[in-house]
């Protein structure tokens, strides 16, 4: 099986991207900063998340390709590092996150639009540790945003926190 190409890539990407924001179309930005979606997080803890880990395999691919290395990583304590980060945005508003999430998508493109195949077969450390290759990082972007939306999906359908 070939390796997606840098074009599928970013079609994953864009889709992942508009699949999260369309979970959460419409809802009051109150509702989107308080109200429990999956646990106890909000939509925007959620949302939040998202764009944490973007940022995290982001500066993972820029390393792998040259870049300056992140000296945070590994992440030893996934779920700390999680909660580290929620507390971080607690008073953050939802367009402060949304914003947030949607430059962490389009800074990843824009890295992805630049990328021959070759590239995408560049080894590189996950930002948890273990080997990739640089293009996993940019399907782990789209798989993780798909799993969390997934979740606002059902929470939406429900009503119920996931």
């Amino acid at each position: 099986m070939m390796p997606p190409t840098p074009g599928e890539l970013q079609e994953r990407l864009n889709t992942s991207h508009q699949r999260l924001l369309a979970a959460v179309d419409g809802l009051d930005p109150q509702e989107l900063e308080t109200d429990a979606a999956v646990g106890v997080w909000s939509a925007r803890d959620v949302t939040g998340n998202v764009s944490d880990w973007n940022w995290e395999l982001f500066w993972a691919a820029q390393a792998a390709l040259g870049g300056t290395t992140v000296t945070h990583h590994p992440i030893v304590d996934g779920e700390a590092y999680n909660q580290s980060k929620a507390a971080q945005r607690m008073d953050a508003s939802w367009a402060e996150t949304r914003a947030e999430l949607d430059r962490s998508f389009a800074d990843s493109l824009t890295l992805l639009a630049t990328l021959t195949p070759e590239q995408l077969e560049t080894d590189a450390q996950a930002p948890w540790g273990g080997d990739l290759k640089v293009g996993n990082l940019f399907a782990d972007i789209a798989h993780h945003a798909d799993e969390h939306s997934a979740q606002l999906e059902a929470w939406r359908a429900s009503g119920q926190p996931q």
